[in-house]
């Protein structure tokens, strides 16, 4: 049943990040920690392409970057260090999984 809807665990997991980044307030280092082992389970068990992750990554960065040049108001320093701390979390998943992928092609 989980294979046959991981397109919309991944929508579910996405609108999750996002939330987390513009509209939760302090940290949930929980919350992160549940995204992350949920992301880590559509890699590892339904197998998703590494593209995904790089493609999420690119969309954290562009978030990041946008609200890093914007002027300093609070809210939107602690939007871009949230993204750009998403994005270095998505960028490790596809490089380790392109890695994996890498090493793994080599030995069979």
């Amino acid at each position: 049943m989980i294979k046959k809807n991981k397109s919309i665990i991944f929508i579910i997991l996405v609108l999750a990040v996002l939330f987390d980044i513009f509209f939760l307030k302090g940290r949930f280092d929980f919350f992160v920690l549940f995204i992350t082992v949920s992301w880590l389970f559509l890699n590892i068990y339904l197998k998703i392409d590494k593209k995904v992750s790089f493609l999420v990554a690119l969309i954290c960065l562009f978030i990041g970057i946008l609200f890093t040049f914007m002027e300093e108001p609070f809210f939107q320093r602690c939007v871009a260090e949230r993204a750009l701390r998403w994005f270095y979390l998505f960028l490790f998943f596809g490089v380790f999984r392109s890695t994996f992928f890498l090493f793994g092609k080599n030995t069979t």
